[in-house]
């Protein structure tokens, strides 16, 4: 991305602040400009970013087309990355509410790429949108059976990304990361698992599994997912072949992420509580990751979750245990 002007909405958050760091660390842009409304956000994860003369932090409703449509016109994007999402635990609080910000988000960069103030897009999806496994690995044409309003609303703007790119000829590309772990996730309201138990070994409360722990996922360390993002957007040849997944193409179930947590605490760990089963929890997640491969043949295999990226996930929030949100 050498002298290329890049935003990205949604950067403030998890994946999307370990992206900006990548760019930076990767290429020497033009400009980096990021949008988020900090729903989720924290402009601590751009402590670095915030130092360069390069870089540009937006607070604003990435949904918000005049806004939108002011800012990207102004700076002739180059790339636009889609990071910016309202995660699933939401969707099952405010289902309507989620879905529409989740398809807008994608409505809103897709216009701005059509009116040509973006000429490349890429959308940032989600492996919810297969549901649970009908067979394993899930490549990219398994049936799209979303089981909550989030996968839903993902699935919609994959579908919606693809007409644009159909109909107007948009370079539009489609990533869908799978299950994504690392520093900086949130931990506060709409937590993952691994940010959860990692807060609850911390403070030697209960830990709160959900059915029966063994359903899976498909890890990967965050590091290593925006590392494949930064690169496959500077394939020409992935452009405009459907969604491509990112993932480890192993399985790993919650029992097991448990364990691996509590081996790294210094506290005494109690057995974990089971309770009922979320709805719309999926039980098996494994994705395929051969298309990936075949445009980026050095990723032979992306780690899946291991004790090294966990230690490091526990340090950093054991460390900003205090981190405003």
């Amino acid at each position: 991305m050498d002298n290329k002007t890049v935003v990205v909405s949604g950067g403030a958050g998890f994946i999307g602040s370990h992206f900006i760091d990548e760019i930076f660390e990767n290429s020497s842009p033009k400009k980096v400009v990021v949008i988020d409304n900090f729903y989720l956000g924290n402009q601590a994860n751009l402590i670095k970013a915030l130092k360069r003369p390069n870089f540009e932090l937006i607070r604003c409703d990435a949904t918000d087309f005049n806004t939108m449509s002011y800012i990207t016109r102004k700076l002739k994007v180059d790339y636009f990355f889609n990071f910016a999402v309202l995660p699933l635990p939401t969707s099952l609080e405010y289902p309507a509410w989620s879905s529409k910000i989740n398809f807008d988000l994608a409505l809103t960069s897709l216009e701005l790429a059509r009116l040509g103030y973006v000429k490349k897009l890429i959308q940032i999806s989600s492996s919810e949108v297969y549901g649970s496994a009908k067979k394993i690995p899930m490549s990219e044409d398994h049936p799209l059976n979303a089981e909550t309003p989030y996968a839903a609303s993902k699935a919609a703007a994959d579908l919606l990304a693809l007409s644009y790119q159909r109909s107007f000829g948009l370079n539009v590309l489609i990533l869908r990361p799978f299950n994504n772990y690392g520093p900086r996730q949130n931990r506060f309201s709409y937590a993952g698992v691994i940010p959860i138990f990692i807060n609850q070994t911390l403070n030697g409360s209960d830990c709160i599994i959900y059915g029966d722990g063994k359903q899976t996922r498909d890890f990967t360390f965050v590091g290593d997912t925006v590392n494949v993002i930064f690169k496959i957007s500077q394939i020409n040849e992935a452009w405009g072949k459907g969604p491509i997944n990112i993932a480890s193409e192993t399985e790993t179930s919650i029992n097991e992420i448990y364990s691996m947590i509590s081996k790294l605490s210094s506290n005494t760990i109690r057995e974990p509580i089971f309770v009922e089963s979320r709805s719309g929890d999926v039980k098996r997640h494994c994705g395929d990751a051969s298309l990936l491969k075949k445009f980026l043949p050095e990723v032979l295999k992306i780690p899946t979750i291991n004790i090294t990226g966990l230690k490091q996930t526990f340090d950093w929030y054991r460390t900003n245990a205090f981190l405003p949100n």
